[in-house]
């Protein structure tokens, strides 16, 4: 940063504004090509979410985040991969079955001692199908946080709720996914 400012100073100070704007644009797209869309407060699912809502975007999809984790969260990074990972690919594959306009929401809240995270997609309006392996995966993980996970669907909107307890040690006994 330094050497940029000195760089901007110098084009100033020789009386060269109009290179001095240039400079500063290239700044500017260099800059916002750097940084994650989703600034989460997590290195992890910053890139985690960076590659997926690009999937998502790339397919159309309008995403929405409302999510800030908070520092230190007591979740694993690993956990935390598992539990993003699988929800993004299933809303991601829901969101392509349906024809038409499709959205992906994601949102986290802290409510004392736990956190509480919410996956909503649209869908097929077609009956849920049975847990899969990325749910389940995401429910072992949740349990292992002295957390649950439920699900539910209503129409052609499909929604995903994890619950974890920030506070407890993870349970060892269960680790897997």
């Amino acid at each position: 940063i330094r050497n940029h400012l000195s760089v901007l100073s110098g084009l100033l100070n020789s009386g060269r504004p109009e290179e001095c704007r240039a400079y500063l644009e290239k700044l500017d797209l260099t800059s916002a090509a750097l940084s994650f869309p989703c600034q989460t407060g997590n290195p992890v699912v910053d890139i985690l979410l960076s590659e997926k809502l690009e999937l998502a975007k790339a397919s159309g999809i309008v995403t929405e985040t409302y999510l800030i984790l908070p520092d230190p969260c007591g979740i694993d990074d690993f956990d935390l991969c598992v539990i993003f990972a699988n929800a993004l690919d299933n809303a991601l594959a829901a969101c392509q079955e349906v024809t038409g306009p499709t959205f992906i929401r994601i949102a986290g809240q802290r409510q004392g001692d736990f956190y509480m995270l919410e996956f909503v997609n649209t869908c097929l309006d077609t009956p849920q199908p049975p847990m899969g392996t990325g749910l389940s995966n995401i429910q072992t993980v949740a349990r292992q946080y002295h957390g649950t996970m439920m699900t539910e669907k209503a129409g052609d909107r499909f929604c995903l709720s994890v619950l974890l307890n920030m506070a407890l040690p993870p349970e060892t006994s269960q680790k897997g996914p």
